[in-house]
């Protein structure tokens, strides 16, 4: 036998359990006691007891009853050949109507044929109609959904009546548009958005604060085909009760509408909640491990949620918990399966956890900000030391400190963490105690001593220190001052252009000096004046006097000094000391 054959036998021996088969009743022929049949005069039917009736009637094609039952219960009316409708209107009675003892209810009988049989299935009232008598759903609790009775009558409710022994949940179906509300024991009402999250399925009807209504109705018939299938269908509601206890589902019959008040289909399971949430990898490759770098109060942390676990779960996702000190507010809603996050631009690493319906939670990820990577540098050198100027991806990070890790031969080691604002200024740190004319190989980081974070490694750089020997300077020659006129031009391009003509001075000489070894360049200065440095292989132009001095204003004698510069790359530059001073005589 196929597993499908076998489940229609279980769900068969379930159903017949709890719902004997009924044997077709007997039909009784009854004639009217009187009345002619016509609108004003209609024929006159008394039924006493429930059960199935006939009557035959001929000679016309529409006539009129009068039907009054001894006892309250459920009548239905059909014809042979035509159709019953309610008094001398067009309506046609429904399927069951209700009906009170000893209240009389008029028919037209529009038969097709000149004869034709009217037949009367007169029902009892459905019972659990009340608290007391509430259909116990404990007795047909199964993990695959069964058919239940449902209510039909003008005045009553139907109730049911629910005993659970931990969290667990139903899954049912019921008539489009049917109100009910959820009690417990003692009356309050025990259906809250904590207990159901689809409201396309059911919601708060806007007239009432504890009823509710059910809006989506799916028309295929709510049971799997095998044991495999999954017993949640589109169109169906789920309500979840978390705390032991007795529970009462009542179907209103608001209207006092003659029809079906129940469900249609019912599941009861224990209630399973989420283990894990799914969520898209988008930006990241990692969704559940985000590293992103130097995120401030501009950025913001969007992580798409696309799916729970396991995917029959009861549970939903209600908020978010997370560190206020890492995001100042949620962006986005977690309706739209969203999670959006607002960075704060503290550093470190932190969890986002997602919260249940219960206010548990049930999944998280990780986020991690870490500062901006440095990217270049500038710097000089002495003969035994290196000052170095950094910039980060941003320019400068937001980060504390800086980290350098420094190359001597045996491995990258951290040589010192500077505080920016104890150790440098302007971002300028030093590496005190290099080699003389030796070059070095570094890494920086940015560093947030705070919060312990700490960016990538930069690329490696270069940088390095000048020789220790000090250049000497073997003779100045060919000193000789130069007369010489220039013009200045006041408000250029202006009607009020003037000129301005002086005279001034300068002096040149070759100069001489001892090469040191490892020297990319010669550097010049004469102490005492504002004339500029000049850098030069073994010459030098050295301008004496600034423009519109006179010529007695030139010092006899000069000092002049060198020191050599050694040339790393293109970002660092290292001077060593300042060789013996040598005097220059002006004539």
């Amino acid at each position: 036998m196929k597993t499908k054959n076998i489940f229609k036998v279980m769900l068969f021996a379930v159903m017949f359990i709890a719902f004997p088969l009924s044997v077709k009743a007997e039909t009784t022929n009854i004639s009217p006691t009187s009345g002619t049949g016509i609108s004003s005069n209609p024929y006159v039917l008394k039924i006493s007891d429930y059960g199935t009736y006939s009557v035959a009637s001929s000679g016309g094609t529409a006539k009129y009853f009068s039907i009054s039952y001894a006892k309250e219960g459920n009548a239905s009316y059909s014809l042979d050949s035509g159709y019953a409708y309610k008094g001398t209107g067009s309506s046609q009675f429904e399927s069951s109507n209700a009906v009170t003892a000893n209240e009389s209810v008029i028919l037209r009988a529009a038969g097709t044929n000149s004869s034709f049989t009217l037949t009367i299935d007169y029902k009892a009232p459905t019972k659990y109609s009340t608290k007391e008598d509430a259909y116990d759903l404990s007795a047909v609790t199964t993990e695959q959904p069964v058919t239940i009775p449902a209510g039909v009558n003008r005045t009553n409710d139907m109730w049911y009546k629910l005993t659970i022994t931990q969290a667990s949940t139903i899954v049912f179906k019921a008539d489009e548009n049917d109100y009910f509300t959820f009690q417990t024991a003692d009356g309050k009402n025990a259906l809250t958005e904590r207990n159901f999250y689809d409201s396309s399925d059911i919601k708060l009807d806007a007239g009432s604060s504890g009823r509710f209504k059910f809006t989506t109705l799916d028309k295929n018939v709510f049971v799997p085909t095998n044991t495999s299938d999954s017993p949640v269908a589109d169109g169906t509601a789920k309500v979840t009760f978390y705390d032991p206890g007795t529970y009462y589902i009542i179907f209103d019959n608001i209207n006092k509408k003659n029809t079906e008040k129940g469900f249609k289909s019912f599941l009861l399971r224990p209630y399973k909640p989420i283990t894990d949430v799914i969520l898209k990898s988008g930006d990241y490759a990692d969704p559940k491990n985000i590293s992103v770098v130097e995120a401030n109060a501009n950025k913001s942390l969007v992580n798409n949620i696309v799916g729970l676990l396991p995917e029959d779960c009861d549970g939903h996702i209600v908020s978010l918990d997370y560190d206020k000190t890492y995001f100042k507010r949620e962006s986005t809603s977690l309706g739209s399966a969203l999670t959006g996050l607002e960075f704060t631009g503290k550093f470190g690493k932190t969890a986002v956890k997602f919260v249940d319906e219960r206010g548990q939670a049930v999944a998280s990820y990780n986020v991690t900000n870490t500062p901006g990577t440095v990217k270049s540098i500038s710097g000089t050198g002495s003969s035994n030391s290196a000052s170095v100027h950094f910039y980060s991806t941003d320019s400068y990070s937001n980060a504390d400190s800086v980290r350098i890790y420094l190359n001597s031969g045996n491995g990258y080691q951290l040589y010192k963490t500077y505080s920016s604002a104890k150790d440098s200024v302007d971002k300028l740190f030093t590496i005190n105690g290099l080699k003389a004319g030796k070059n070095y190989n570094i890494k920086l980081t940015n560093y947030d001593a705070a919060t312990d974070s700490e960016s990538a490694m930069s690329p490696e750089f270069t940088i390095g220190t000048a020789p220790a020997t000090k250049p000497v300077i073997k003779s100045v020659k060919k000193i000789k001052v130069t007369k010489n006129k220039g013009t200045l031009i006041h408000n250029s391009g202006k009607i009020n252009e003037y000129r301005t003509y002086y005279t001034y001075y300068a002096a040149s000489g070759k100069i001489t000096v001892k090469k040191v070894k490892g020297a990319t360049y010669y550097e010049y200065n004469l102490i005492g004046t504002s004339c500029p440095n000049y850098t030069s292989k073994t010459t030098a132009n050295l301008r004496l006097i600034k423009g519109g001095e006179k010529r007695s204003s030139v010092k006899k004698t000069l000092k002049l000094r060198c020191r050599v510069q050694k040339k790393i790359n293109s970002y660092f530059m290292a001077y060593g000391d300042w060789g013996k001073v040598k005097k220059v005589k002006i004539k």
